[in-house]
């Protein structure tokens, strides 16, 4: 069996699209992202780690060769560095347009470099001045995979086509496009996560690629009915014995390229995978993700629970029939004519006929799980693939459930419904009702008041311009809704809206959700209300009480808004180890954009207590264990990072008050506003 414990994660970059490699005998790993730093990890993991800052935009590819790595960035550049001198030596070139893809060829002799350009250059290492460029694509290129033995380069680009490139040509001759696939790539922009990753197998007899059959080629095998959204990233093991593959449905899959076992590991992650590689001579796979983490998977193949299966890096030396039996149930040869005279370095004379490449057809592995999914007519096909009993990713940490902020469990009959910057709500249960009582800091803005309260609300967010109430479904008939209008015997749940003026054009109003729906948490901006239900659904009303928006939004845990902006907080999935896996989103509540979204860490074994903004509008949380953090740049698109700004259980220490805690309450400038409880 996998175990989660033989799963190795560190956060080794900040949000956004990371790259990972290995070095060619697998003693390190190189990865970058888009903090424009390159990371070497040794074997000693979190010890032997090396930095590289010579780079000053986000890196988008790194590839590595016998004594060699080069990156390649955002502003077009790709820089060579040494290995394992780990310095830096030169930069091959500069192009004009954002680097998508790097690759060493085989002889480690030339780099094939794909870009926005719509071109893809060919550069010698010793002579950066040695240029050849491939032009045929009419959008940016994303990925490249030469075949292991030099002679064919495979381009995809953002315009959905896959081309077959000739590159080692008899009296050095340019290379040459000898075949366009159409049709099995989506269109994609250059910035979409959809990578159109295509992989050599490594004995050279085929490629995969993530998309549909297109029903003009032979297909030697097809992989489907796992991913249930776009493949992005594939990778093959170094024997070609597996296939891993990640979508952007955050599973990652390895498939047995046989077909026989179908899917040998099936594992959803907690982010959206853009960096994947196994290890040239371990039973090991390392991927990094798109909020920054890296994860090694040791053992991730159970060879010893299950003898059938081979280790990822057993070589395996098959004749051209037997790879065409690997592929083709049929047993009929599928390698091409072209390659085949290749693997016997026979070589034609003359010029080079490109009607030769017309077996070309059979040159490709379709991989149909990238989106074009149905579902499974026969679920009973599940019974039939190996499963393994993997617990990657699993936690028994207890997901935290939804919460306001300042509000506070019942004690004997009272309660916080609500305590913030503005003011405080209180209730206290009579039994047949309640009374809420709203107390403002300020008593020259707004006056206190208090209200008989038959619904016996259950939180409440005080906002800009007025308060709103929640309650969600009970048992019976509150005094307040006398009508059984569903025929249920249930109150339903509901919201209720007061505005702090009495003379305001928008009055006071009370909305009860339809059956089976319940409010999970509730908050107010300048010209909205906010409220999370039980059918993960986020709905919008105006201040006078129109529903306006909805969309869905599950795992909320949590919701603040001001100004124009909410901020939601919810999870992506079941925790990683001893973390909840958090994650925020920045709404415009106007526009209905998100402005930003992405993970949002928190303490090991810690929950959220509070989630705000501060006095100047900055997004703010703090946890469980004590820290403060504030999303810096919250208004720049993809980079935006949390900073930890308190450390409450430090600054208990340095004052000698270690029984102290802090209830946080808002953030004005420099210092946090809170409660401080004797423990």
């Amino acid at each position: 069996m996998t175990e989660y414990k033989k799963v190795h994660q560190r956060y080794t970059h900040t949000e956004g699209h990371t790259v990972i490699s290995y070095t060619e005998n697998g003693t390190s790993i190189i990865t970058a992202g888009s903090d424009s730093l390159v990371r070497l990890f040794g074997p000693k993991r979190d010890i032997d780690i090396v930095t590289l800052s010579d780079l000053s935009y986000s890196v988008s590819a790194v590839a590595a060769h016998k004594g060699k790595f080069i990156a390649g960035t955002e502003d077009g550049t790709v820089a060579l560095f040494g290995y394992p001198s780990k310095e830096f030596e030169k930069f091959i070139t500069r192009c004009t347009l954002p680097v998508r893809c790097v690759q060493f060829s085989p002889n480690g002799l030339k780099i094939a470099i794909a870009s926005d350009e719509l071109s893809i250059k060919f550069v010698g290492i010793q002579d950066i001045c040695d240029v050849v460029t491939l032009k045929g694509h009419s959008k940016s290129v994303k990925s490249l995979s030469f075949d292991p033995n030099g002679e064919f380069l495979v381009s995809t680009g953002c315009e959905g086509d896959i081309r077959v490139w000739h590159v080692r040509t008899e009296n050095d001759d340019e290379p040459v496009c000898v075949k366009i696939l159409s049709g099995i790539l989506p269109s994609t922009e250059s910035e979409s996560p959809l990578l159109g990753t295509v992989a050599w197998h490594p004995d050279g007899s085929c490629f995969a690629v993530p998309g549909k059959n297109n029903g003009s080629w032979k297909t030697l095998y097809t992989l489907k009915d796992i991913h249930t959204n776009n493949v992005s990233i594939l990778a093959w093991s170094p024997n070609g014995y597996y296939l891993a593959s990640a979508a952007l449905d955050c599973h990652l899959v390895v498939w047995e390229a046989t077909g026989k076992r179908g899917t040998v590991i099936h594992q959803k992650h907690v982010a959206m995978i853009s960096g994947l590689a196994w290890h040239p001579t371990e039973n090991t796979l390392a991927f990094t993700d798109v909020i920054g983490q890296m994860v090694e998977w040791d053992n991730i193949l159970p060879l010893e629970s299950n003898k059938s299966l081979r280790h990822p890096a057993e070589r395996i030396t098959l004749t051209p029939r037997e790879v065409g039996k690997l592929f083709d149930d049929d047993g009929t040869e599928s390698l091409p004519a072209a390659a085949q005279r290749s693997r016997a370095d026979s070589r034609a004379e003359g010029p080079m006929d490109h009607d030769e490449y017309s077996d070309l057809d059979d040159f490709v592995v379709d991989d149909d799980g990238a989106g074009y999914v149905a579902k499974r007519k026969d679920e009973n096909k599940k019974s039939a693939l190996l499963t393994t009993g993997t617990t990657y990713g699993a936690s028994t940490i207890v997901l935290q459930p939804p919460f306001q902020s300042g509000a506070t469990p019942k004690r004997t009959d009272r309660r916080y419904l609500a305590f913030n910057l503005l003011g405080i709500v209180s209730s206290i249960d009579h039994g047949t009702h309640s009374t809420v009582s709203v107390d403002f800091h300020d008593r020259g803005s707004h006056r206190n008041y208090y209200f008989t309260d038959h619904y016996n609300y259950s939180m409440a967010y005080l906002g800009e311009r007025g308060a709103m109430y929640a309650v969600e479904s009970s048992a019976g008939l509150s005094k307040g809704n006398d009508e059984d209008k569903n025929g249920t015997g249930r109150n339903p749940s509901v919201l209720f809206y007061r505005p702090y003026e009495s003379w305001t054009s928008n009055s006071e109003w009370l909305v009860h959700l339809p059956p089976g729906e319940d409010v999970r948490a509730i908050a107010l901006n300048e010209k909205t209300a906010i409220a999370a239900t039980s059918k993960d659904f986020i709905r919008f009303f105006s201040l006078s009480g129109v529903q306006t928006f909805l969309f869905a939004l599950p795992g909320i845990v949590t919701i603040s808004a001001r100004g124009e902006i909410a901020l939601f907080i919810y999870h992506l999935g079941p925790g990683l180890g001893d973390s909840q896996n958090f994650v925020y989103l920045l709404y415009n509540t106007e526009t209905h954009e998100r402005v930003q979204e992405g993970r949002l860490p928190v303490s090991n074994k810690a929950t959220l207590a509070w989630v705000g903004f501060s006095e100047t509008g900055l997004p703010a949380v703090y946890d469980s264990a004590g820290i403060i953090s504030i999303l810096h740049r919250h208004r720049h698109p993809h980079h935006a990072v949390w900073i930890p700004v308190f450390d409450a259980q430090a600054v208990s220490r340095q004052q000698g008050k270690n029984n102290d805690r802090y209830w946080a309450v808002g953030l004005m400038g420099e210092q946090l506003m809170c409660v401080v409880l004797k423990v």
